[in-house]
């Protein structure tokens, strides 16, 4: 793509070659691209399955100045950003909804997919090239998946459920994974297909995803943190630090990074608000460490370092 006649899009790939003093040398091939959609991509919540909230990229000192806006009418979810592509679903309850794509350099619709007959259209995840997104209406609840150029059904597949709201789904080349069930859990879907792989029955908690990492499936719920396998959803193991109830939505997932896995529980062995911003070492399947604090959502990771939101501030 060109702006003002300028060419914004290039790239270029060269052989760096590093000699020392005793005349050893090492060799590496060097690809750079320049692109004015590139480094543009936050396909699901968190960025990724990992859930980590971080981009590996350098965003410049300029200051930041708006491109463009687009009414979308109604407030969307968590948006899915990849391929030159932002995925929004509207945010409504047993009203008409849509699956929206929009171009990410000029905001301008690509495609539009207009759902009907659903309780909620929840977060979309772009994974491959196509949206994957849950449909939830009680006993006609689906998986979908949309191709990405056109919004067009590749395949639905359907999941036990009552009137929940989930977050995106997870997803790698080994399925999709989702928060689901009449009672509440997990399944495991086909990606290719839709079929579906298993369903493991968890307490009847909504509003939190799955997070893969490394060849690992987790879940979080009711202050529990399971390993499951992928192939049957069976628990691996699992660590239970107490729950205090105060609903049935748990509004947060988990972040791995580093062989560690990162959340915020809320404990009833603390003070009455507080939460417990824990690290669990995924090698030894035991905590690492525990800060109190008055922590929401789901912790970000970057750089050996967690970040935690803490009422309106943000810790590290």
């Amino acid at each position: 793509p060109k702006t003002s006649g300028i060419d914004t899009s290039a790239s270029d790939v060269f052989t760096y070659t590093m000699r020392d003093a005793a005349n050893l040398e090492s060799e590496a091939m060097v690809h750079l691209t320049v692109s004015d959609t590139l480094g543009r991509s936050w396909p699901t919540f968190g960025a990724g399955p990992e859930h980590t909230g971080f981009l590996p990229i350098r965003l410049g000192t300029a200051a930041f100045t708006q491109r463009w806006q687009t009414n979308l009418t109604k407030t969307p979810h968590q948006l899915a950003i990849a391929d030159g592509k932002v995925i929004a679903t509207l945010k409504v309850y047993s009203q008409p909804s849509a699956i929206i794509a929009l171009d990410s350099a000029t905001g301008g619709e690509l495609w539009r997919s207009t759902v009907t007959g659903a309780n909620y259209v929840n977060p979309p995840t772009w994974h491959d090239g196509d949206v994957f997104y849950q449909f939830s209406n009680s006993s006609n609840s689906k998986l979908y998946r949309l191709n990405g150029l056109n919004g067009a059904t590749v395949w639905q597949s359907p999941f036990g459920a009552q009137f929940e709201e989930y977050f995106a789904p997870a997803i790698d080349q080994t399925g999709v994974y989702v928060n689901g069930g009449t009672s509440g859990g997990i399944y495991g879907f086909n990606r290719t297909n839709g079929a579906q792989i298993f369903f493991t029955s968890l307490d009847q908690y909504d509003q939190w995803t799955p997070t893969l990492y490394n060849d690992g499936l987790y879940s979080f719920v009711k202050g529990v943190l399971s390993s499951h396998n992928k192939g049957s959803g069976a628990i691996l193991w699992s660590l239970d630090f107490g729950w205090k109830w105060s609903g049935y939505d748990m509004n947060r997932t988990t972040a791995c990074a580093d062989g560690l896995l990162f959340l915020i529980n809320d404990s009833v062995t603390i003070p009455s608000g507080d939460q417990e911003l824990i690290g669990v070492d995924l090698g030894s399947r035991a905590v690492a460490w525990k800060v109190k604090g008055r922590f929401t959502g789901t912790p970000a990771v970057a750089h050996e370092t967690v970040f935690a939101i803490s009422g309106s501030s943000k810790n590290s």
